[in-house]
């Protein structure tokens, strides 16, 4: 893992450690949360379309509360489950592909082909990345190498729907390539591990 991820992910956790509190006490459910920040992405997603970048970045800050709280709840409230666990890694594909679309819509309608295909690109990157690290992770301990997960995927696009619409332009060539050196590094990383196990035993 990236050393300063975990640094930041403990500062998150503390920030919305009280928003968290206020939604127990408030009996808000862990996937009523993680449901709303799926609405919230596919919302986002359709204001790309639409060309309303900056609504779009606005839904993604709403999408990240949600995504940030979703887990914290279920903790503090002991229903923290793998099953919850997965829903919230099954949700968080559909948004980051309805976001995604989104944008590959609206270039689109602007008649920007090229980055009709560098948008399609970085929809396909973003799901090898997830894929990536599930896999690995069913076959080795840990698998977080790389930078372009979904926090700084996320980060990305809205800075650029505040920024406008060059800079989703830039956007979609920077997720297009980064994603893909990302699911690279896992691949290469993944192999390397498992070339250090020992090979099965045959019966």
């Amino acid at each position: 893992m990236i050393f300063w991820r975990e640094w930041l992910r403990k500062a998150i956790r503390f920030l919305f450690e009280w928003p968290a509190r206020l939604l127990v006490k408030l009996k808000v459910s862990p996937l009523v949360l993680t449901l709303c920040g799926l609405l919230a992405s596919i919302g986002a997603g359709l204001c790309f379309a639409l060309d309303n970048l900056s609504g779009a970045a606005w839904l993604i800050i709403i999408a990240g509360f949600f995504d940030m709280t979703d887990g914290q709840v279920a903790r503090l409230t002991g229903l923290a489950t793998d099953s919850g666990a997965y829903i919230d890694s099954f949700t968080d594909r559909w948004a980051d592909g309805a976001t995604l679309a989104g944008i590959t819509f609206l270039m689109a309608r602007q008649g920007d082909w090229l980055y009709l295909g560098i948008s399609l690109a970085a929809l396909v990157g973003a799901g090898v990345v997830s894929y990536a690290k599930a896999r690995a992770e069913s076959l080795i301990e840990e698998c977080t190498v790389g930078f372009w997960e979904r926090p700084e995927r996320m980060v990305l696009l809205i800075i650029a729907g505040f920024v406008g619409y060059t800079a989703l332009k830039i956007c979609v060539i920077i997720l297009a390539v980064g994603t893909l050196f990302t699911a690279l590094h896992r691949f290469g990383h993944t192999l390397k591990k498992l070339t250090k196990t020992k090979p099965r035993s045959e019966n």
